[in-house]
């Protein structure tokens, strides 16, 4: 009751009734659902049962996963969102999981850095392109579009890509060694390959969560210290000069006539700069309002009753 029958056709069962197509679906669907396996957990599994019901939808969920992972190469712990740099130093630098050196490199992994173990591919989520791995040290919801560009916090650019020749699956990082490797006589595109600032940028790439405060010392306590070390004084004594200052000798009233005039003269010439740094006062007024312009009035048409001339009735003819 209260749904259409699509279907009118009937079929006809081994014990003689007949059904209806949308009642055989019904029936279909009932058994099925009896197969499938029902696993209900005891109570005390069953997260915030504990809580009262109105203190449940306050509660923030909390996730098992672990933030960070350790790097198959070096053993490290790195976060998931800068394992992709990380691994990308070991890299660059030709290093390799223990077991790996003899694996070809078109099956390495740019997440975990191990060989013939992970699996990548491209699939879009609406209008954005993802990268999807089997990968555990892959972070969630990683973006093909933000992977193959560098920023501060994240200066690897490296990205899967598809190697034009053999047509299968790498990272722009073994892009190179693949090429040199497997196709030494095709032509390379160097386009996707690490440019030598990204490479040492990369190279000296240190994680967030390591970086201290950079002290920051200027010019002359560097060239000081440099003296200091040079003459095996200590940076903090100040070495003593070899000569000492000469006496102040009293000026005589001829220089003190002679610094009374440079002393005018120079106020004389700072009240002239000064005069000359003043602007001018017609530049803080306003510019004046243009005039307004006379108003005509419009002329009119003559009527063919009008008084005109012999010439203005000739033109008009």
């Amino acid at each position: 009751p209260g749904v259409d029958v699509l279907f009118v056709k009937l079929d006809a069962n081994e014990e003689g009734k007949w059904y209806t197509t949308a009642e055989c679906m019904h029936n279909l669907a009932n058994w099925c659902l009896t197969k499938i396996p029902v696993i209900i957990p005891p109570v005390s599994q069953v997260p915030y049962t504990d809580v009262p019901v109105r203190v449940v939808p306050n509660q923030k969920l909390t996730s098992d996963a672990p933030e960070s992972v350790n790097c198959f190469i070096c053993s490290k712990p790195v976060r998931k969102s800068e394992i992709r740099t990380h691994v990308g130093q070991h890299f660059l630098q030709g290093e390799v999981m223990a077991g790996d050196a003899a694996k070809p490199v078109v099956s390495s992994c740019g997440f975990c850095g191990r060989r013939e173990t992970c699996l990548v591919h491209q699939t879009q989520v609406r209008w954005k392109m993802q990268v999807v791995s089997n990968c555990h040290s892959q972070g969630f919801g990683v973006q093909y579009s933000k992977m193959s560009k560098t920023s501060d916090r994240s200066p690897c650019s490296n990205h899967p890509c598809i190697c034009r020749v053999c047509r299968l699956p790498l990272w722009s990082y073994t892009l190179e060694a693949h090429y040199k490797e497997c196709h030494p006589a095709e032509i390379p595109p160097t386009y996707l390959f690490p440019s030598a600032d990204e490479r040492n940028t990369v190279l000296n790439w240190v994680p967030h969560d390591q970086r201290g405060k950079k002290r920051r010392v200027d010019a002359a306590d560097a060239a000081a210290n440099s003296e200091c070390e040079a003459e095996d004084v200590p940076p903090n004594v100040v070495a003593p000069s070899p000569d000492p200052p000469a006496p102040i000798q009293p000026q005589s009233s001829s220089n003190s006539r002679s610094t009374n005039d440079t002393d005018s003269t120079t106020d004389n010439t700072t009240t002239d700069g000064d005069a000359r740094r003043r602007p001018l006062k017609s530049v803080g007024k306003r510019h004046p309002k243009p005039k307004p312009r006379p108003t005509v009035a419009p002329k009119r048409r003559k009527q063919p009753g009008d008084e005109s001339s012999s010439d203005e009735s000739e033109l008009w003819k």
